[in-house]
């Protein structure tokens, strides 16, 4: 295949093998993932062939190519012209605008690892097995250098991506320094990349050649075998250039019930995160690039083969995964279903203009703003809030559609007010929820992020000479029913009660609301409003809540440590060394 200019036509050869593929088999409905170069290509087959296409995107995809000036317009007429974008959160904002029709962003599809292959019940095999089965499967193409293992050390497992924002020269940094030290173990490396070449340098520099070994790529049902066979395994991205990156590595070794060393970039992220206990049910790496803290972690993770694998069950009971897969694919399922009953997309690119929009139908705003009260609106309901929004100009000159939002929030809010009717009353409470999390996103772009020392020990002597500090921006709402599940209900396609008990909820900038019960909203209230030491906190939770005698005193605080690690995972607090005022009102 040599023509001039040399190059690898891959988008035209994707195409060409996808549309020959559709029209051989019929195919009905094209999925493609990432821009470059499936995207591109399926828009092509589509066109073609007739046929819609669903896309799904990448954080990089939005946050490193479509700022591109010279690739901008290719990405925004394959949005343009497919069916359904499977998109969530800011990214889903970031596609509105640029223009993708909120009616064709599909944001309810969120992927769940498969527990039927990664669980605690896994057998593991013998690494050294392993790799000799593999060498067989590739017919010698396999490096056997180093190979096999010595029996008794601990082996630190390392699989996905290697490089700088990956952790990968900070892990064989801090590596080394445990090897001077006289501490063995095996790093085992499922990895490869473009930085592998500087990765195995580093390596030979370090001396650590030894103790380093490299398996080709597994297909992922073989991941994980890996995973039950390694003592602890490591994930420590840092620095990642895209903020909005959630990787499910952390999620695929708890769900192995497998010690997990995490840098503590990552477990912000994670969905677990309120549940984290450092050193109980995960073992944490404030800062990778901080070697010899890195080397802490991974001693105290590896030196204790029993503490590990209590570290990795107890991951595995705490961090409450859920079994999302079968939902994922359910839904997935049903949306290919229903785009592949409808007809090929045709361009459709929602225009910005200057002047502001005109009014639109107040119920047609709801459904997109308001999903779950929407859903909920009975024939008096939409006669009431027609009625209240008859005379107001809702839409008109408001271009923010977080403005838009609260003010139409507002406006609804207003038509159900102190209603003694139980299903008016309960949908009031379901629009207040969503009014707030409306309002949170429209003030949480301007707040900082709380800054907090690092290697906190959470422990009642750990705590006590430091300072709490709270977010900016955190609420704590009651509501007269339970919201959260009516909403799960609506969700689910379940029937509706408006029956449940009244409930608190934390609103922060942080991610999404949490329920609370009165002593964590205490908690809260005395962390905001004074500027004590976590010593004179804890006194004046033992004065709060007396207790009969030493034991039960001990064990409330115990309880107030437990909720204030959550917190810290979950964004909502920090501490500081030295005192400064906080600010946070709640």
């Amino acid at each position: 295949m040599y023509y001039i200019p040399l190059n690898n036509p891959t988008v035209t050869r994707l195409a060409t093998i996808a549309a020959d593929t559709i029209r051989k088999e019929r195919c009905e409905v094209i999925f493609t993932y990432y821009f470059e170069p499936y995207a591109l290509a399926a828009h092509l087959a589509s066109y073609w062939t007739g046929i819609p296409y669903i896309l799904k995107h990448a954080g990089s995809d939005l946050n490193r190519l479509m700022p591109l000036e010279e690739l901008q317009t290719a990405y925004v007429e394959v949005l343009a012209r497919a069916n359904r974008v499977i998109s969530h959160g800011r990214s889903r904002e970031k596609l509105i605008s640029y223009g993708v029709a909120e009616e064709r962003i599909s944001s309810h599809i969120a992927f769940g690892i498969p527990l039927e292959h990664f669980h605690p019940d896994v057998q593991p095999v013998d690494l050294n097995g392993f790799f000799l089965e593999l060498a067989d499967e590739t017919e010698g193409s396999t490096d056997l250098h180093g190979w096999p293992l010595a029996k008794g050390w601990p082996v630190l497992g390392v699989y996905g991506k290697l490089g700088e924002y990956k952790g990968t020269f900070d892990l064989f940094h801090a590596m080394a320094r445990l090897i001077r030290d006289g501490f063995q173990f095996y790093v085992v490396l499922l990895a490869h990349g473009w930085q592998e070449h500087r990765v195995r340098q580093l390596i030979e520099e370090l001396g650590l050649a030894a103790y380093v070994r490299f398996l080709p790529f597994l297909p992922h049902w073989k991941i994980p075998a890996f995973i039950r066979s390694c003592t602890a395994i490591a994930f420590l991205e840092r620095d990642f250039p895209i903020a909005t990156h959630g990787p499910t590595i952390p999620t695929e070794v708890i769900a192995c019930g497998t010690c997990l060393i995490l840098s503590q970039e990552v477990a912000h992220k994670q969905l677990f995160r309120m549940q984290i206990r450092n050193r109980e049910n995960i073992v944490i790496v404030p800062n990778p690039q901080q070697h010899d803290e890195l080397a802490a972690c991974i001693r105290f993770a590896l030196e204790d083969a029993h503490r590990a694998d209590r570290i990795g069950h107890r991951g595995f009971q705490d961090l409450h995964l859920g079994d999302f897969h079968n939902r994922y694919i359910d839904d997935l399922e049903n949306l290919l279903r229903e785009v592949a009953n409808e007809p090929r997309a045709q361009r459709l690119i929602v225009t910005r203009p200057e002047d502001p929009i005109g009014r639109r139908d107040v119920f047609e705003m709801m459904s997109g703003l308001f999903p779950y009260t929407h859903a909920l609106l009975t024939a008096e309901a939409q006669r009431r809030i027609r009625e209240v929004v008859a005379g107001s100009a809702i839409g008109q000159g408001i271009h923010d559609r977080r403005q838009l939002a609260v003010t139409l929030g507002q406006e609804i809010l207003s038509a159900l007010e102190a209603d003694p009717d139980v299903e008016l009353a309960m949908i009031h409470e379901v629009c207040r929820y969503e009014m707030k999390l409306h309002e949170l996103a429209a003030r949480s772009m301007g707040v900082k992020e709380t800054q907090s020392v690092d290697g906190i020990t959470f422990s009642l002597q750990g705590l006590s000479s430091l300072i709490p500090t709270v977010r900016d921006g955190i609420e704590v709402v009651q509501f007269t029913c339970d919201v959260e599940t009516i909403m799960m209900a609506i969700e689910n396609k379940e029937t509706v009660s408006p029956i449940g008990e009244p409930t608190k909820v934390l609103f922060h900038p942080s991610s999404l609301p949490l329920r609370v019960n009165e002593p964590t909203e205490y908690l809260l209230r005395l962390l905001a409003s004074t500027s004590m030491t976590m010593e004179e906190v804890f006194t004046a939770v033992s004065n709060h809540y007396p207790c009969e005698d030493a034991a039960a005193e001990t064990q409330l605080l115990q309880s107030c440590v437990s909720v204030l690690e959550g917190l810290y995972w979950e964004g909502v607090i920090g501490f500081k060394s030295c005192g400064e005022t906080n600010s946070a009102g709640i």
